[in-house]
């Protein structure tokens, strides 16, 4: 069974660990500095798993059950911090959310996107297996 294009090999798993990494700096940052993008750690977090996952067994046949799995997780993941974060921006200030905030939301989208691109990337080029 064929779940992956032979394009994808080489060109998207050159960081993943670059970017797990670099998302858990920025969490453990987040202990003394407040304002730390912990949106955008976590979507680092999320897209540098999703393509270690996905090298990780793109010749397997559970690759498609672990994808949906993981990628549900990480999306639940990420919605209940956007609430968290949104939450606590909400009891700081009176006017709303501030300019950090802010920042973090809309760069936390990109690697999110990126990494539900992969994965609906990975779906599209899943065949079922010949009986």
């Amino acid at each position: 069974m064929r779940v992956f294009p032979p394009n994808i090999g080489s060109r998207y798993f050159e960081s993943p660990p670059a970017l797990i990494g670099l998302g858990l700096a920025f969490l453990l940052a987040a202990m003394w500095w407040p304002h730390t993008p912990v949106l955008t750690a976590t979507a680092l977090i999320a897209l540098g798993a999703t393509d270690s996952a996905m090298a990780r067994f793109k010749s397997s046949t559970l690759l498609m059950p672990i994808l949906i799995l993981q990628t549900s997780i990480y999306a639940a993941l990420y919605g209940l911090l956007i609430g968290a974060t949104l939450h606590a921006a909400a009891l700081r200030s009176t006017t709303g959310v501030g300019g950090w905030t802010a920042l973090d939301l809309a760069l936390s989208s990109i690697p999110m996107a990126i990494a539900l691109q992969h994965f609906v990337r990975c779906l599209r080029h899943a065949r079922p297996p010949h009986p």
